[in-house]
């Protein structure tokens, strides 16, 4: 090859070269994947001042065909609006609704605030910046569950009374239901929430207390009360089954809270446990867990179908971290 047509293969790979690096996709994304542009835009929303707990809302036009792997993600940042933001929530899979909210409580300082929506697995760009400054004179905390248990009982396999589950969902309540041979059958399901907060509340004065739970799955025959109430006793998360705990364990029968099944999965489930922490911070009661089981564990009759438990999210299984079980406490 002569040098003139050297000069010509140099010239034709040097405007390639610089063809691929002007239509080169541009921006950090997840998975390998670049962001689209937002059609109408994500929007993002929280109060500008908060006592400690508030509620971050995300806005988005999604495509009018949704994916299983649409959601949302939100960034924060305690350092500046435009530096060190860390993911710190997840919405659902496939919940490609055009709003979601994540409710959160901090402790005073300023907080930033970024999201962005998936859509098939694809980012947009982020959304404008929000910024909370919470003022308190109480001290707000957010404890998340040390271990949960769930304990069930079956009247067609004894086994499962006797079967360690520290992984499943938590459930409460009791399904009845006609067996496939045409005999009358039962499930009753109870839950064990463990917090490890003796020490950070030990003589605080406790202004409030919310046990945190989100429903996974509603009863479809909401009949009867849960029941909450603060054990009396640990257990071992690696051994406790429904046999070992209604044989052995026990809880303070003073102070129990009886509630009505939650009626949505789409926010938290809160429970009033004011004075059960109360007790705990002033050492009256140690700090051991609560039980939520329901009371009435009678079978309908005549015999009907009835499908009263409820499923939640357990410290194993989750949809994101923020919606793990939670014991929110405001004291001085």
């Amino acid at each position: 090859m002569n040098r003139s047509h050297r000069n010509e293969v140099l010239v034709i790979l040097s405007t390639l070269s610089l063809l691929i690096f002007v239509f080169s996709p541009i921006g950090c994304t997840k998975n390998g994947q670049s962001p689209v542009e937002a059609p109408a835009g994500l929007t993002i929303s929280a109060p500008s001042n908060s006592a400690g707990e508030f509620i971050v809302t995300l806005s988005y036009s999604w495509p009018e065909s949704g994916s299983s792997q649409d959601a949302y993600t939100l960034e924060e940042s305690t350092i500046s609006s435009t530096s060190r933001f860390v993911e710190i929530a997840t919405s659902p899979e496939g919940a490609w609704h055009q709003t979601f909210s994540f409710p959160l409580n901090r402790p005073t300082g300023t907080y930033y605030y970024r999201a962005r929506a998936w859509v098939n697995a694809t980012p947009t760009p982020y959304s404008s910046v929000a910024t909370v400054v919470v003022t308190s004179t109480d001290n707000v905390r957010t404890f998340y569950a040390s271990y949960t248990n769930l304990l069930r009982f079956s009247s067609t396999d004894p086994a499962i009374a006797n079967t360690v589950d520290t992984s499943s969902d938590l459930s409460v309540g009791s399904n009845y239901y006609f067996g496939t041979n045409g005999g009358y059958e039962f499930n009753h399901s109870a839950s064990l929430l463990s917090f490890d907060v003796q020490s950070m509340i030990a003589l605080k004065t406790i202004l409030e207390a919310k046990l945190i739970l989100y429903p996974r799955s509603l009863p479809k025959d909401p009949v009867g009360k849960y029941s909450v109430a603060a054990t009396t006793q640990g257990w071992v998360h690696s051994r406790i089954t429904w046999t070992t705990w209604f044989n052995l364990g026990s809880y303070y029968a003073s102070i129990t809270t009886e509630l009505a099944a939650p009626s949505t999965t789409d926010g938290p489930f809160e429970i009033d446990v004011t004075a059960i922490v109360q007790n705990w911070a002033r050492g009256t009661w140690a700090a051991k867990g609560f039980m939520m089981w329901t009371p009435d564990m009678r079978s309908p009759d005549p015999p009907v179908e009835s499908h009263r438990a409820a499923t939640f999210e357990s410290d194993d299984n989750y949809t994101n971290l923020l919606r793990r079980p939670q014991l929110f406490v405001r004291y001085k």
